[in-house]
Order: structure tokens, then C-alpha cells, then sequence
């Protein structure tokens, strides 16, 4: 459901750029002469994004399919397989886009083995050809990378990693956030030292394809990358001249069926809830925007009982809405749209839901959609687990929020993400007083354990770590 015309508010459309996304798949487009295709396909491989690498030059065209982190399939007018990628390779001006695979697309196999030694005879190929034909002229000698030595430099860190991982472990498709940060920092070095005289460039363009294919994981390369001297450049044209701007992604949550059946409640009792679907994760800042712009003043999704002229914003709100569309820091936290929205109270969590044609859940709907059926004390089991949630507890203590969806270990039986912590959520229950019951753990609490509930709140609060997810009837699945 969608309510009147949209009003003035803040946009939540992704930055205008070269980056877009496509049923959560993004895509980009850029220059040959700023990001080399070694790095771009390293990095989807690493990645594991699935898409396809279109490539033209002076009306010559290549493709490159990507999938599962292996590279399928590779065709120009004259070539396929190896050759086509070779021939791709050698390509050093043009422009590319990297899309992804449409629904029913299907390409052929022309292409096997992993992408390291793909690359890597490719790599060599093309370097021996160049080599013979002199096409390496002085100004390319002297600033360009050895590609083979960078690539190298690469895979000899990549295969350590893989047989330091633990029998039974598989590093690419579980690939930790600290793993893939010290692989983009690995090809960064590596091309530092094969060229110095455009180490700025290189950085920035690995960093940048790091941050496409892998998400959040470049907000950790703070230190390496010292990106306060990038914030302090952005304004200055230097995404421009790397070919692209960074946008954020929107994410949008999936709705999870919980059927219907008994499960534990609290520590004492059986209950039988009927069917349902819940949020996989909480709501968003972008999402709940879009609410505002598209309300305004109506009053049609009050609840009966709020007060004569509530609004569903405030000044807290605005301030961290604010923060997070520009992707600025608050309380110490960068934010962006996909963290949850917070500082909202629970008569404005209930317009949301009503607005959406759901609802919030009950107490029960929300435990049971942490628990399972077997009664298990965290989404993940019944022992607590350092870091498996955004919890003020153990050595990492954030103490902040952090995006929806973020912690894979925070996960229910059913798929329901950051029950145990990131924020606290309102529920459609109250406790006897006519006050909500807030549940769950958030980024302040030492404990996510998931019959947590408070009681005893105003609807009317206000509070940085309450956030909330909407539910529904298995008919509005």
C-alpha cells in the first residue's frame, strides 16, 4: 500500500551516478583507462556477484560472465573462451559495464577452471604478445603495473588464507569481512609498489571496486586508505575522475514465513501460533523516509489513540535521518540509509505498518520467529557466542548501530536477522498496563538472549536502540 502523493522530504533514491541496482544486484560502468579489468574481475570473483562484463572499444565489443566466483564464459565478434578473455585483456582503453544476469539468461561454458590460473595465463598471454608487438611504449613501461607480478603478489596470499582455514571450511563462500579487507589491500600494495607515480589513482580504484563488489567491508580499510583525505576530495572531482560515484544500495527486507505451529514461550509454556510473515530485518531509514514524503500531514494511518497532533517525525530523527542519507558520522557511527530507523516511538512504528498494509508483530509472533520449535535461547543456539550480534559485550564492543543484516550468525531458524541485537524492536503487545512491550537485545546490551522483553514504556518513548519490523497475515505474504 502507498499513501498520497509524494511530498517535499528528503530523497531516498540511490545516488544519481554510474552505480545502479537491479533486484539487489548493482551494477557500474566506467573507464578502461582507470579501472584495469584484472582488478574488476579479481574482485567479483572474490566477491562471488554473479553479472556480466560488457566491454567496448572503437566499435569492438567483448563479454565476460561471472558466476559463483568462477569465470564462465568469455566472447568477442571472432573469439570465445580463453581467447575471447585474452583478447579482452589486451584491451587498455574503451569503457565497461558490469550488469547483472537477467532472469533466464543462459550463456555457454567456454571457460574452465579457477579464476586464478585463468587469470593468470591469460595475464601471461597478453604480457608476451604486448611484449612481441611493442606495444608497451615508454610512458606505459615506466607507470604501469606488472600485471603477472601484482596478480601474483595476489594469489600467493589467497591460497595461503585458503589452507589456513579449518578442515571442513570453504574460504570463498564464506569469505570473512577482515579476509576480503586484506585482500583489497594486498592488490592496493601491490600495485603501489609496481607504480609509485600513480599510487593515488590505483588506491582510490581498488578501493572503489572493493567497496561495489564487497559492500561495507571498504569502511574498514579506514586507516590503510585514510579516507579523511578522501572525504575531504569527494567534493573536488575525484570520483568524477575515477569514472564513477559511489552510491549506497538499497535494501530492501525479505518477508520470511513462520508457520503456524507451537513453539516455547518464555521459559514456561507452550503456545500455538497461527502462520504468519515477518521482516527478515528491522525497518530502514530509507524505508521509513520514504513514509514521510509519502504522508505528509495525512492523518489516515494514526492510531485511534495517539494524541491530537503527533507527528511521525522529530527533531532527533531528522538529525540521524540527516546523517545517514549523507553518509556522515553520528554519535560516532557512519551511518547510511540501510541502518534501522531509530528515535521513533511506538504510535510512529504503527502508522509505518499500517501504511505498508501489515502490522507490528505480537510478542509471541516475535519470539517464536527467533526460536524456532525448539526453544533455543539465541537465534543461533542456546550458548552465547562472541560476535555473532551487535551486542555491547565482549572485546568488540561497538557500541553503536550498525546496518541491518549485517551479523550472518544473528540469523533464526527461519532466517530472521538481528533478533538478539542492533536495536531493540516495539511489538503490537502490551503488558497488562496498556504499555507496548519492547523486545529483543540491542547495541547496549551484554545479553541477546531471546525471551529479553521490557515493559513498562510509554508508547510515546523515544530511544536510539528501539527500532521496530512490521508482520503479516500469510495471505499478505
Amino acid at each position: 500500500m502507498r499513501g498520497p502523493g509524494r511530498q517535499e522530504g528528503i530523497s531516498t533514491d540511490a545516488t544519481p551516478g554510474s552505480i545502479g541496482v537491479e533486484n539487489g544486484a548493482a551494477g557500474f560502468n566506467g573507464k578502461l583507462r582507470n579501472f584495469p579489468l584484472l582488478d574488476i574481475i579479481q574482485m567479483a570473483c572474490v566477491a562471488r556477484r554473479d553479472g556480466r562484463l560488457l566491454v567496448r572499444r572503437r566499435g569492438e565489443t567483448g563479454e565476460i560472465v561471472l558466476r559463483d566466483g568462477r569465470i564462465m564464459h568469455a566472447v568477442t565478434k571472432s573469439k570465445t573462451g580463453e581467447p575471447a578473455l585474452l583478447e579482452v585483456l589486451c584491451w587498455r582503453h574503451g569503457t565497461f559495464e558490469f550488469v547483472p544476469i537477467a532472469p533466464g539468461h543462459l550463456s555457454p561454458r567456454t571457460i574452465t577452471g579457477g579464476w586464478e590460473q585463468v587469470l593468470m595465463d591469460a595475464v601471461r598471454q597478453r604480457d608476451e604478445r604486448e611484449h612481441k608487438e611493442g606495444r608497451r611504449g615508454r610512458d606505459e613501461t615506466t607507470s604501469a603495473p606488472s600485471s603477472q607480478s601484482v596478480l601474483r603478489q595476489t594469489l600467493k596470499w589467497w591460497r595461503k588464507s585458503e589452507r589456513s582455514e579449518t578442515a571442513g571450511q570453504k574460504a570463498r563462500s564464506q569469505l570473512e569481512r577482515d579476509a576480503v579487507a586484506e585482500l583489497l589491500q594486498r592488490i592496493a600494495n601491490a600495485h603501489r609498489r609496481e607504480r609509485r607515480r600513480r599510487v593515488i589513482r590505483t588506491t582510490f580504484s581498488v578501493v572503489l571496486i572493493g567497496a561495489i563488489f564487497c559492500g561495507g567491508v571498504w569502511l574498514s580499510l579506514d586507516k590503510s586508505f585514510r579516507f579523511a583525505v578522501w572525504e575531504s576530495l569527494i567534493g573536488k572531482g575525484i570520483p568524477q575522475a575515477l569514472g564513477f560515484r559511489v552510491g549506497w544500495q538499497k535494501h530492501t527486507p525479505a518477508r520470511i514465513l513462520i508457520p503456524s505451529g507451537l513453539f516455547q514461550f518464555q521459559d514456561d509454556r507452550q503456545l500455538d501460533v497461527p502462520g504468519f510473515n515477518i521482516d527478515s530485518t528491522e525497518v530502514t531509514v530509507w524505508q521509513y523516509q520514504e513514509f514521510l514524503n509519502a504522508v505528509g500531514g495525512d492523518t489516515k494511518y494514526d492510531h485511534p489513540n495517539q494524541r491530537v497532533g503527533k507527528r511521525h517525525t522529530n527533531p532527533s530523527w531528522e538529525a540521524y535521518a540527516k546523517a545517514a542519507f549523507a553518509g556522515t558520522e553520528f554519535k560516532g557511527v557512519r551511518l547510511n540509509p540501510n541502518f534501522p530507523a531509530v528515535y521513533l516511538d511506538w504510535f510512529d512504528a504503527y502508522a509505518f505498518a499500517k501504511w505498508e498494509n501489515r502490522r507490528l508483530p505480537s510478542e509471541m509472533e516475535w519470539e517464536k520467529a527467533g526460536r524456532g520449535t525448539d526453544g533455543r535461547r539465541y537465534p543461533w543456539g542456546d550458548e552465547p557466542k562472541a560476535g555473532a550480534a551487535n551486542l555491547y559485550s565482549g572485546a568488540q564492543r561497538t557500541a553503536g548501530w550498525s546496518e541491518v543484516g549485517q551479523y550472518s550468525v544473528d540469523s533464526s531458524p527461519y532466517g530472521v536477522r538481528d533478533l538478539a541485537g542492533n536495536v531493540s524492536e516495539w511489538t503490537a503487545s502490551d503488558d497488562g498496563s496498556g504499555s507496548p512491550v519492547v523486545r529483543g537485545g540491542n547495541f547496549m546490551s551484554e545479553d541477546g538472549q531471546l525471551t529479553r522483553r521490557v515493559v513498562g514504556l510509554s508508547p510515546y518513548t523515544i530511544d536510539e536502540r528501539i527500532g521496530f519490523r512490521t508482520a503479516g497475515d500469510v495471505t499478505d505474504r
